[in-house]
């Protein structure tokens, strides 16, 4: 049996916690949330800059392979001519550039395009029609939501761009690079020139960022020899 005078003193003892402690609990609360919110946000872009490597990846690998298949001097030259970097245009190819150069609609208009894999294509026109092709699914324009009229796939603000040899056609590297926008600042990689400043054609605005710090790039080289005709 607890005597009377030690139950005043637990009586004293028993407390709630003060106005302070809970604000610091509520700071400590906080903190955490905000930390999981910004790792979220965070994982979110890296996983979207994978991706968008994934498909530029895939895009580069499959240019090369259709110059190895169609690989003849005047096929070879057309693929290093049409897609060469240069900042006197907008962009080579993305952005529906190579469309602007080539007028080249090979969807709403297929009597202006070579039938590929038929007799009465040349190997130049089979490479013309092969890139206005990858433009398409480097811009998404292969894949929409036809009800809203907008693209569900391709890559952000996309730049193609094939180097070749000194002389175009000829036995050498033949480098495709394609270039996107990424998800955070970073400083650029100047030893990559294929979408450097490049610029929107209707803003006139650069597609990278002022300083390019938003560009992304991938690159294949192969060393591809031409066909020798038969």
């Amino acid at each position: 049996m607890c005597r009377p005078e030690f139950a005043g003193k637990w009586r004293a003892r028993a407390r709630g916690m003060s106005l302070i402690e809970v604000l610091v609990s509520m700071v400590i609360v906080s903190l955490g949330a905000l930390s999981a919110t910004s790792l979220q946000i965070v994982t979110k872009r890296t996983n979207r800059d994978a991706a968008q490597r994934l498909e530029a990846t895939h895009v580069a690998s499959t240019v090369i392979e259709r110059m190895r298949a169609n690989n003849t001097e005047a096929a070879l030259r057309t693929y290093a001519t049409l897609v060469r970097y240069t900042t006197t245009l907008p962009r080579p190819m993305g952005g529906g550039e190579l469309y602007q150069q080539l007028g080249l609609d090979c969807a709403g208009d297929a009597a202006s395009c070579c039938l590929v894999g038929t007799a009465s294509c040349t190997s130049e026109q089979v490479a013309t029609v092969e890139l206005w092709q990858l433009e398409q699914v480097i811009d998404g324009a292969m894949e929409q939501v036809v009800s809203l009229g907008i693209t569900a796939g391709g890559l952000d603000q996309p730049t193609a761009c094939i180097e070749g040899p000194a002389t175009p056609g000829d036995d050498g590297f033949y480098t495709v690079t394609v270039a996107f926008r990424g998800s955070m600042a970073i400083p650029e990689d100047t030893t990559v020139t294929c979408g450097h400043d490049a610029r929107d054609r209707g803003t006139n605005a650069k597609v990278y960022g002022e300083n390019n710090e938003c560009r992304r790039t991938l690159t294949v080289a192969a060393y591809i020899t031409p066909s020798v005709p038969k």
